[in-house]
């Protein structure tokens, strides 16, 4: 309970409610109440922590491709049952963690019929696939699919044109390689919401409550934990700034600038301009 009207309530009460898991067996969504808080607090932490968690998460996505016999990403590959922009657009879809590392390299060899899956991508040591049950494509008996793809770490969301121009000035594009837009953030939809609590016998304080949803590859809890932390980081400098002394200039009524003690012949002005001042 607050012991004066001057202080604040620290929340101390948290629950966190398992939603849902990936076919990996990850955990991608769950409820988080926070409580005690002052009244309107609720909204103002709700609100900043759904924005850092919406766009400063980061993550992992596949960035380049390249498939054996094709040239582009509107080209279709014999005895596969979609096109190739299907397969990109399902290749976003794989949900990638990536340890120790920033950049890593994946492959694909696949032959024959049936469905190409997330868990037929062979990875190296320090990464790992959330959703192995995600569908890619599907071969016929004929079919056959050579894939070669980089994944790099990032945050937010990176265009092509926004990758490029932040790469080396000497980097150029690689012929047979269909590159992609990357979208690095893990969460995929946040919700939050007010409810009012009591403590005794004050009945108007805040109850927060976030429901937080990802791919798989960020625990829930850890995506509030990086949130709140980036948020602290932030607001460190405001914590540790110090009180200057504020000095007010006045301009000494003495002194005067000593052009204006000069005689108007002193002023070197034409003859129109002396002759007005003269007058």
């Amino acid at each position: 309970m607050q012991n004066s009207p001057t202080t604040f309530l620290i929340p101390h009460e948290i629950d966190v409610e398992i939603l849902g898991k990936t076919t990996g067996g990850k955990v991608s969504s769950a409820k988080i109440a926070l409580s005690p808080m002052e009244r309107g607090f609720g909204y103002t932490l709700g609100n900043a922590l759904r924005r850092v968690l919406l766009s400063s998460m980061a993550g992992v996505a596949i960035v380049e491709v390249q498939i054996k016999g094709v040239r582009h990403e509107y080209d279709t590959i014999e005895g596969m049952e979609t096109d190739v922009l299907n397969l990109l657009l399902n290749l976003k879809g794989v949900s990638l963690i990536l340890y120790e590392s920033n950049f890593a390299e994946i492959t694909l060899n696949k032959q024959g019929g049936g469905d190409v899956t997330a868990a037929d991508l062979v990875l190296p040591a320090n990464m790992e696939i959330a959703n192995p049950d995600h569908f890619l494509t599907k071969l016929n008996n004929r079919g056959s699919l050579d894939m070669k793809i980089k994944a790099r770490r990032g945050c937010g969301y990176e265009s092509v044109e926004q990758r490029f121009a932040n790469e080396d000035k000497n980097f150029e594009k690689t012929t047979n390689t269909i590159y992609m837009d990357a979208s690095y953030s893990p969460v995929k939809r946040v919700i939050y919401q007010v409810e009012r609590t009591r403590v005794e016998q004050q009945t108007n304080l805040d109850k927060l409550i976030i429901e937080l949803e990802t791919d798989g590859t960020l625990d829930p809890t850890a995506a509030i934990r990086r949130a709140t932390t980036l948020i602290c980081k932030q607001l460190e400098p405001f914590a540790d700034l110090e009180s200057k002394e504020i000095i007010s200039m006045k301009a000494d009524s003495d002194q005067v600038d000593g052009v204006f003690l000069k005689s108007v012949i002193e002023l070197n002005l034409s003859a129109r301009s002396a002759n007005c001042l003269n007058r």
